[in-house]
């Protein structure tokens, strides 16, 4: 039982620390609360495992234990409760549809022709092995395009 506790309790904060740093999500609002309730989660987690390793603290004693879990668990439910009112609030929506997208994307395909033009231009470089003034005037051309 201990070992099993041990691993779900690493389990939990290994992807706790990658969520904080990788934020899964492209709304801010929903990062947030996904992070909250990852927290409050491997912070449960982490007392349980203390509690099942046998660490004498006195919030171990039961009662104690109990109280401090009720509270952490409804600190929780507050957080999410108060989300969802600030969702509500703000009238924040998902605005991933084919037009947010559409926009997102906008002037990508000149971008990419930017870096291919760039790279070739590497290649070009390389196999030259000389850099004059005609190389001068081209790399400062590219670096004005990748830069806008």
């Amino acid at each position: 039982m201990r070992m099993i506790i041990t691993v779900h309790t690493l389990m939990v904060v290994f992807f706790t620390i990658h969520v904080i740093m990788t934020r899964p999500y492209r709304n801010f609002s929903t990062n947030l609360l996904y992070i909250l309730c990852l927290l409050a989660f491997c912070i449960m987690m982490i007392m349980m495992y203390m509690k099942v390793q046998g660490y004498e603290q006195s919030f171990f004693i039961d009662k104690y234990f109990f109280l401090l879990t009720i509270f952490l668990c409804g600190f929780l439910w507050f957080i999410v409760i108060m989300w969802i009112l600030f969702i509500l609030i703000t009238r924040a929506k998902w605005s991933l549809d084919k037009d947010a997208v559409m926009e997102l994307t906008e002037g990508q395909d000149l971008a990419i022709y930017y870096i291919k033009d760039a790279r070739n231009f590497i290649i070009h470089l390389m196999n030259k092995k000389k850099y004059g003034d005609a190389e001068a005037v081209r790399m400062e051309q590219l670096i004005e395009n990748l830069t806008m």
